[in-house]
């Protein structure tokens, strides 16, 4: 006996199957991954975030490397800029409870890291 799951998964790979084939008779045209964009901008920065410099090619050797929380305006605009600068998917939005965190070092701007509710929900491997 098929379990819901099962089930759900069975339905959801006929539905792939169909909407593939629909596109590929050119009887509809899916939006592009990427290009749904929310109501509202991210807060960022007008101009870019600088480009870290002289970044050594071994983590080891970064220098003053630093992990920041984002509690300030200033620190999330910097944030959701490095995410649009650099990030396929942009900015966000991540849903429910949110955490965010800054990368630094004496090169500059590194990264950013954030986590959302879903988070939660991992395990360890």
């Amino acid at each position: 006996m098929e379990t819901a799951l099962e089930e759900g998964e069975r339905q959801r790979a006929g539905c792939i199957k169909s909407l593939r084939e629909l596109e590929r008779k050119k009887h509809i045209v899916p939006p592009r991954s990427g290009n749904i964009r929310s109501k509202r901008s991210p807060r960022r920065l007008v101009e870019g975030v600088a480009e870290a410099k002289g970044i050594p090619g071994d983590v080891s050797e970064i220098r003053e490397l630093r992990l920041i929380r984002v509690k300030t305006e200033e620190e999330m605009r910097i944030w959701n800029k490095l995410m649009v600068q650099g990030h396929p998917r942009g900015a966000g939005p991540l849903v429910g409870r949110q955490l965010y965190y800054l990368v630094k070092s004496e090169h500059g701007w590194l990264g950013g890291v954030g986590f959302s509710s879903s988070a939660l929900h991992l395990e360890a491997c």
